[in-house]
């Protein structure tokens, strides 16, 4: 084991929300909202993503012919790189997905 060789440069890309901004601090709550769009997007499209344009490029294209508009655009906010545009936390994040899963099944009429 090589001493001095540590992970500390390594984050996770496309997982959790880009080190560096210092807004971020202010919006801890909202990383575990990007976090789960960012599986969310992996799951849907059967991609890895590898860097944030990786996500970006899947939400715009096989995850938004596979869901639709409305979740399309939902998602788009949870995996935002601006802070401030994410869902607050992820009890909003559970109570708009119940919202928009209601709307769905009122569209299909499933009730």
């Amino acid at each position: 084991m090589q001493k001095g060789v540590t992970l500390a440069s390594f984050y996770t890309q496309p997982w959790t929300p880009p080190p560096g901004d210092p807004n971020e601090i202010f919006f801890q709550k909202t990383w575990d909202v990007f976090s789960w769009g960012a599986i969310a997007i992996a799951l849907m499209t059967e991609e890895i993503p590898e860097t944030y344009e990786d996500t970006k490029t899947l939400l715009d294209t096989k995850f938004k012919e596979k869901v639709g508009e409305n979740l399309h655009t939902y998602l788009s906010r949870t995996v935002s790189l601006v802070p401030d545009e994410r869902p607050s936390d992820v009890k909003q994040l559970h109570k708009d997905i119940t919202k928009l899963n209601k709307d769905r099944m009122k569209a299909l009429g499933i009730k």
